[in-house]
Parts: C-alpha cells; sequence; structure tokens
C-alpha cells in the first residue's frame, strides 16, 4: 500500500519540480493544497476503496508520505 501512495504522491511532486522524501510535509512544500487534497481522496477511495469521515479526516494524517500510509493502512 505504502509503495502505490508513494508513487501517486511522487508523480505529483515530480509535475511541481518538486523534491520529497517520506517525511516531507506536503503541504507546506507545495506538493499538496486543496484540489491536490481532494484528488488524493480520490486516488486513494478508488484504489484501496477506503472511505473517510468527518472524524477522520485531521491533517496530520495526510501531512507526509509515512502519515498517509500509516493511515490508510489502518482503515484497511
Amino acid at each position: 500500500m505504502k509503495n502505490k501512495i508513494k508513487l501517486y504522491i511522487e508523480s505529483v511532486s515530480k509535475e511541481k519540480g518538486i523534491v520529497i522524501d517520506d517525511n516531507t510535509d506536503l503541504f507546506s512544500a507545495g506538493v499538496l493544497d486543496s484540489l491536490g487534497f481532494i484528488m488524493l481522496l480520490t486516488y486513494l477511495q478508488d484504489e484501496f476503496g477506503i472511505h473517510f469521515t468527518e472524524e477522520n479526516m485531521q491533517v496530520e494524517n495526510f501531512l507526509c508520505i509515512n502519515a498517509i500510509a500509516e493511515f490508510c493502512e489502518s482503515l484497511a
């Protein structure tokens, strides 16, 4: 799961010319903005069948690749 998430986010960062690692804050680095965040959620729903609720839509769950992977694995 983490590898697929990482590949998706790395493709977005490469399009924007931003170098990241697994712990880079994706919002501060400019990889994710509001539209990018919605696109990420859509990808995660389509790819892994994850459904999000207001309770689990906390920013800290989506700050970096590691946080996203851990969060998604906990829901799978």
